[in-house]
Parts: C-alpha cells; sequence; structure tokens
C-alpha cells in the first residue's frame, strides 16, 4: 500500500512539473525581450507583435508591450516616454509617461521630450538633459521627477552646440539662451544667436561666446556675447563676426568683425585694426573655400580631390565636419561655401545649388554576431521581422521621408527598435546587437565592427550630392564643383 502511495505521489509530482515547463515555455514565448541592458538600473525592452515595452531585472513587466516606441531618456532614471498611435496627418504620436511602479506620470501634458544637448564631452547622452513639455502649443522644462523648471512660455526649446546645459529658447520670434535649471542667460531679443564655435585646447566649450543677431531694413547685423562674462562686448552693427583665434582666456577675444563690406579686428570692445580691409585672416590666405563633410563618404574621396585641387588652384581649404541636417543649414545660411551630403537633403533648399555627385549601393549592417551576417546577399523578405536601427529626422525631415517611403514601396512594414541622432551612435547600436541598419556602403569602415551585407531588390537608394548657395560668387567655388563632378564620372 505505502509503496502504491509513493507511485501516486510520484506520478502527480511528475504531472505538476510538466504543466509547469509548458506554462514556462509557453510564457517564454509569448515575449521576445533584447538581450541588452537599457538603464543602469536595469531595464530592458520587451517586444511583443511588434509593439516595445519594459521589463525589469525580476521579469516583472513595467510598461506594457503596447507601443511603438519606448525610450528611457535617463539611464538611472526610472522614466519610460511611450509613443503609440501615430498621426499621419500631424506627424505626432500619443504620449504616456510611466514610471517603475506603472504608474502615469506627467498625463497632464500633450507632448513630453527629452533634449539631447549637442556637446562633445557628452557624447550625446541625454545624463545632463531635462525633459520638454507642451501646453496650449508653447514649451516649457520639468525634471525627470515631473517638477516644474519653467512654465511653458516658449515658442520652442532646443539644445545648442557645443554648450552643456544651455538651451536655445524663442518667444515671441526671438531668440534667447537659459541653463537647464531655466535661468536666463541671454534674453529672448534677438532675431539670431549663432554659436562661437571656437574652443580651448581642453575642449571647454562653454568659454566661447555667443553672435547674435537682429534683423535691420539693411539685412540682419551682428554683435558678439562674452561667454564667460555674459556681457555683449560689440553692438548689432556688422555685417558678420568671427573669431580669428582659438585662443580663449579669460581676458581678451579677438574677432574681425565687418562693416559695410570692410573688416576690422577687435580685442574685446577696442578696435585694434581699422575697417578697411575686404578681409582678415589669421593664415593671411585671401581666397578660403570653407567645405562641409558629413561622413565616411566624403573622407573617402575628399583628401585625393583637396590635394589635387589645391595643385592647379590657388586656394585654401578649410574642412569641417557636420551631420546631415547642419550641413546644409550652414550651407543655406551662407556659413560655408560648399557641402555635401544627400540629394534629399538639399530639396528643402531654394536657394541651394547642386549636382548629384553619386549613386550609392544600400547594404544591410549586422553585429559580427548576427544570424544574417554570413549570407552573400540580403533581400527584404529576409528582414522584414528584423529590429531596425535608424537616423532620426535631425538628418532632415526629407533624409527620413525617402526612407520611410522606400520601405512602403518595398511592401515592408519596418519594425523600428531604436532612433539615433548621429551615424557613431547608429553604429553603436549596431555593433552591440540592438538592431541591424540599412545604409549606404560608403559609409561602412573598418573600425564599425560590423558586416555589410548588399540588399537586393529593394527601393532603398543613397545619392550623394555637392552644392553652394546661389549668392556665394566666389569663383573657386564653380571650379571645385567642377572639379568633384569630373572625379566622380570617371
Amino acid at each position: 500500500m505505502k509503496k502504491k502511495v509513493i507511485v501516486v505521489l510520484s506520478i502527480i509530482i511528475l504531472i505538476i512539473g510538466i504543466i509547469s515547463i509548458i506554462k514556462y515555455n509557453k510564457n517564454k514565448s509569448k515575449f521576445n525581450y533584447t538581450i541588452e541592458q537599457i538603464s543602469e538600473v536595469n531595464y530592458f525592452l520587451l517586444m511583443q507583435n511588434n509593439k516595445y515595452g519594459v521589463i525589469n531585472k525580476n521579469g516583472d513587466i513595467v510598461v506594457d508591450p503596447i507601443y511603438d516606441v519606448v525610450e528611457i531618456p535617463n539611464a538611472s532614471k526610472p522614466v519610460f516616454i511611450c509613443k503609440g498611435n501615430y498621426d499621419q496627418n500631424s506627424g505626432e504620436y500619443n504620449i504616456q509617461v510611466f514610471n517603475d511602479k506603472k504608474e502615469p506620470i506627467l498625463y497632464q501634458y500633450y507632448t513630453v521630450e527629452a533634449i539631447k544637448l549637442n556637446n562633445v564631452e557628452s557624447n550625446g547622452n541625454y545624463e545632463k538633459s531635462v525633459l520638454k513639455y507642451k501646453s496650449d502649443n508653447k514649451y516649457g522644462l520639468i525634471d525627470f521627477s515631473g517638477n516644474k523648471i519653467t512654465d511653458a512660455i516658449y515658442d520652442s526649446i532646443e539644445g545648442f552646440n557645443y554648450r552643456e546645459g544651455i538651451l536655445l529658447v524663442k518667444k515671441s520670434d526671438k531668440y534667447g539662451i537659459i541653463n537647464i535649471k531655466g535661468a536666463s542667460i541671454i534674453k529672448p531679443k534677438y532675431d539670431e544667436i549663432l554659436c562661437d564655435e571656437y574652443y580651448t585646447t581642453d575642449s571647454k566649450y562653454d568659454k566661447s561666446g555667443y553672435i547674435v543677431g537682429t534683423k535691420t531694413d539693411k539685412g540682419m547685423r551682428y554683435g558678439y556675447i562674452d561667454g564667460i562674462k555674459r556681457k555683449q562686448i560689440l553692438k548689432n552693427e556688422y555685417n558678420d563676426i568671427y573669431r580669428i583665434t582659438d585662443k580663449i582666456d579669460d581676458n581678451n577675444i579677438y574677432l574681425v568683425a565687418f562693416k559695410d563690406g570692410k573688416a576690422g579686428v577687435y580685442q574685446n570692445k577696442k578696435k585694434i585694426i581699422n575697417n578697411e580691409y575686404e578681409d582678415i585672416k589669421e593664415n593671411l590666405q585671401k581666397d578660403v573655400l570653407t567645405i562641409g563633410i558629413t561622413g565616411p563618404f566624403e573622407k573617402q574621396h575628399i583628401p585625393f580631390i583637396v590635394r589635387s585641387f589645391k595643385e592647379n588652384h590657388d586656394v585654401s581649404i578649410d574642412i569641417k565636419a557636420f551631420n546631415l541636417l547642419t550641413c546644409m543649414e550652414k550651407l543655406n545660411e551662407r556659413e560655408i561655401d560648399l557641402g555635401f551630403g544627400l540629394t534629399s537633403n538639399f530639396k528643402k533648399y531654394p536657394d541651394l545649388i547642386y549636382q548629384t555627385i553619386h549613386h550609392s549601393h544600400i547594404c544591410v549592417v549586422t553585429s559580427l554576431e548576427h544570424p544574417l551576417s554570413h549570407k552573400e546577399y540580403l533581400t527584404i523578405e529576409d528582414i522584414k521581422n528584423e529590429p531596425l536601427i535608424i537616423l532620426s529626422k535631425k538628418q532632415g525631415e526629407e533624409y527620413y521621408h525617402d526612407y520611410m517611403e522606400s520601405f512602403r514601396l518595398d511592401g515592408m512594414i519596418p519594425y523600428i527598435k531604436k532612433e539615433v541622432d548621429d551615424l557613431n551612435e547608429y553604429m553603436m547600436a549596431i555593433s552591440l546587437g540592438e538592431g541591424i541598419g540599412l545604409t549606404a556602403t560608403e559609409v561602412i569602415n573598418e573600425n564599425d565592427q560590423v558586416v555589410a551585407i548588399p540588399l537586393k531588390e529593394s527601393h532603398h537608394h543613397a545619392d550623394y550630392a555637392v552644392g553652394y548657395h546661389r549668392d556665394n560668387e566666389k569663383k573657386a567655388i564653380q571650379q571645385f564643383m567642377k572639379y568633384v563632378e569630373d572625379y566622380f564620372r570617371l
């Protein structure tokens, strides 16, 4: 009798064990987890049916997987920005924000967005950033706990180039500067504020100043605000201003300022060279072409092009690197003479004249360990269920639209896992196995630790162009344009 009881109990235990295994495997297969840690407090993205949620290190779901996009803008704080129900007409998502207790927070705001500060030292991280919220079509600031920093009184709030903790704000069609605590640095009374991009050898950008512009009946007139003392040292009466040295100390700033088409030199407020010259350059060269490049494509060709061009032309060339959108903006504002970029980016600006110089092949980019990495080529069918890393609209609205339209023409609904703002972040995410990417072959370099596989039978494309502003009359521009066109024609 005792043996029979033991046998029965053993069978019951076995059945319970089998049922538990079945339930475990069923629940396990229900969700597809990312394996990477996405926050310092151990939260992981959770995906089900191409929708995202968040799971903690204990396996508890803290955000249900029902959203198109989930962002954790601060790795040390459990604040989850969840986007869903994308509106094609407005181009906006319905946004909800949750904490780690599955509690909705910041629900009183229609839009909540993290401001990523464009700062070299921070490498594009959010850690020293804040959240902006939208109310009655105006923007204000809140911290990651939902505490209000400023009222919603601004038309726009954006990160400012080369400034850690500094934000560019617009109010009543005028621009000003505030810090991330909401304190005013420059009152919003200017029609334009430009970053003085020079920096010290110890990479302290905060010591450089601000070029501020005011519209007049004779066009924009610029002045200069000291970045240390935050006082205006040149009034808004100059056609253009730029620094002639990257040496910054607490006492002296040397500026070239143009008045009535003539250049002079100022040491702080003091004029040391009268405004009687066409231009003044530290390197004493008369003809200078400033050329903007946007990525590895140009870097592959620029050294040869520049060396060869300078052999036959009496010109100095200054190369500056930007992202796609910034390059177009600087070209349109005539802050640079020539710019490279995607043809789609040029189309937004009617005053830019450009020439498509290269039609690139598109490839699928994966990590070295990805199951697709050994393939000779891939098709849309091969990648339709793969999580994608894509470049955000900060690379340009036209570029982003063309990218999404190509998916539509391919008959594919993209499974977008993550949007990033720059190419370095893009390649890093792919190399870490967070997803795959689609890009031009020329963008890949040997240091990226990724694999590039040709994509066949797809509408995805990348057309590269070079262009200039139609009002820029430098003779060397046309010479350089023709040289570049001939180079890529060969």
